[in-house]
């Protein structure tokens, strides 16, 4: 799980687009402040939380390399969707 992924994930949560945020002279503390106003939990805290919640998402097996992972995912085509967090299932 990678810091960027985090804040992209907590601006896909608080209606915000994290690349816009960025081009706009946006950073990190800016996305920490915005999501703790909006859950009152900074996001050294929400990680810890991804980290607990991920075990719990559905895993699937990537089409390209045929791994099995789990995370959370936004859809981006009615069939298709994207991963913003994901690591390797540890299970089989």
């Amino acid at each position: 799980m990678q810091w960027d992924e985090i804040e992209e994930l907590a601006c896909l949560m608080i209606g915000k687009d994290y690349d816009d945020l960025l081009n706009n002279g946006y950073n990190t503390s800016d996305i920490d402040i915005m999501f703790y106003e909006r859950y009152n939990i900074p996001l050294e805290d929400f990680e810890r939380l991804l980290k607990d919640l991920i075990k719990f998402t559905n895993p699937w097996k990537s089409p390209i390399t045929e791994e099995r992972y789990q995370g959370f995912v936004i859809p981006i085509e009615p069939s298709l969707m994207k991963s913003i967090i994901k690591e390797k299932v540890k299970y089989d």
